[in-house]
């Protein structure tokens, strides 16, 4: 099996070789597997992130979101640590030291325990729940201290070939209960970790 830094570095040669206008083009499929996502769970209220130019687009989900009176929470980061929530209001700025988009807005004092469902970025996933991020530990940091309903609503988007059968993980490690692509949706198998 692969490490996870060995994941991060084919994740990350797949994406440049897909390249960021490529990845644009899919903007229109994750906007409709996000709010098929939404529905499904009747959520008012989601935590989501704005996504770098090889991430899945989520730029037209967040339209969406606005203009149908979805509630999102995006993350900023306030440390070399610690996330700190914001509802999106479309305005963006980059990350000076990270280089993500990241909201310009205020904080939301609540943050992440408002949301009813969390949309988290990932490297990979594979169909038991392990999801691999970027190695920051930002969002495994955030998830350690969630509710436990929130935690079973917690959704991994990734591209298509970042869907894996094995990954490795530990067990610090929060499992997703699905993984959203630009094509599909699927329930992970994470109760069996």
């Amino acid at each position: 099996m692969l490490t996870k830094w060995e994941v991060r570095d084919e994740v990350r040669a797949r994406r440049r070789m897909r390249g960021a206008e490529s990845t644009a083009r899919l903007a229109g499929q994750v906007r409709d597997q996000l709010e098929g996502l939404v529905t499904r769970f009747d959520a008012r209220t989601i935590a989501c992130f704005a996504a770098t130019p090889l991430e899945p687009p989520t730029g037209a989900f967040l339209d969406w979101a606005r203009e149908h009176g979805v509630r999102v929470l995006l993350p900023r980061a306030v440390s070399a640590t610690a996330l700190e929530w914001c509802v999106d209001d479309g305005t963006l700025r980059e990350h000076p030291r990270l280089r993500v988009p990241e909201p310009a807005g205020l904080a939301d004092p609540a943050g992440l325990d408002r949301a009813e469902l969390v949309v988290l970025p990932a490297a990979a996933v594979d169909r038991t729940g392990a999801r691999v991020g970027w190695g920051g530990g930002y969002y495994d940091r955030a998830l350690e201290v969630l509710r436990p309903d929130l935690r079973r609503r917690l959704f991994a988007l990734v591209h298509d070939d970042e869907v894996f059968d094995a990954l490795p993980h530990e067990p610090h490690d929060v499992p997703v209960v699905g993984i959203v692509t630009p094509t599909m949706y699927l329930e992970t198998h994470s109760e069996s970790r």
